[in-house]
């Protein structure tokens, strides 16, 4: 008898999966946008620490009598907000982990926008076009409360141009404080166009990269 239907759980049943994908259509996105209840350890941060964290309703929340009501941001009013209503998130659930791709990760553009306010750990592709100024205002805006796991940076060069971007990279996420895991794209900087016009990789230029 399958679990589904009140059988023992299988090997499949015991998998942790996961999924992941850039968020470019944010129509589609925001579609799949809920908000849920913070995780307690997550709760008990926000007790114990003043700055929001990303996608926290710390300003909107959910009035107590079931209706949607603007707090006012004071200690007083979000106290007893989050005593009655609990922390609440904005969570995306067409994927665990999303990233912003390199041609839509301008800082004033709808996709920082929208990414900074969701409770997902996120990423954000970054290239041979980045700026190091750039990428400085970046993490700062993706992960304001220097949150550990919070933002991957996937590093999408080139195997030729490594060594001109990713050391002034580096310094510049080094010089905002913001921890960030780094992630190395090799396929998507590597790209050739063949005489027949289709895209394709030399495999040695692939594993180069990330070596």
């Amino acid at each position: 008898m399958p679990f589904e239907k009140g059988g023992p759980k299988g090997v499949h049943g015991e998998v942790d999966f996961y999924t992941s994908h850039e968020g470019l259509m944010l129509d589609y996105e925001e579609a799949l946008t809920r908000t849920f209840a913070l995780p307690p350890a997550l709760q008990q941060h926000q007790i114990s620490n003043a700055p929001l964290i990303p996608g926290l309703q710390g300003e909107q929340i959910s009035s107590l009598d079931g209706g949607s009501s603007r707090l006012q941001n004071s200690s007083a009013t979000a106290d007893q907000a989050r005593t009655k209503q609990g922390f609440t998130g904005f969570y995306n659930t067409s994927a665990h982990f999303l990233w912003i791709g390199d041609r839509t990760r301008q800082l004033d553009g709808a996709h920082i926008e929208y990414f900074r306010g969701i409770r997902n750990p996120i990423g954000a592709k970054v290239g041979p076009s980045m700026r190091a100024d750039e990428l400085l205002k970046l993490v700062e805006i993706l992960n304001p409360d220097r949150e550990p796991g919070r933002l991957t940076l996937i590093t999408r060069y080139g195997a030729g141009k490594i060594e001109e971007h990713l050391p002034g990279h580096i310094a510049a996420v080094q010089q905002s404080g913001v921890p960030v895991i780094w992630v190395c794209d090799p396929m998507h900087g590597n790209t050739l166009t063949s005489a027949s016009g289709l895209k394709t990789r030399n495999f040695s230029t692939i594993v180069s990269e990330p070596s």
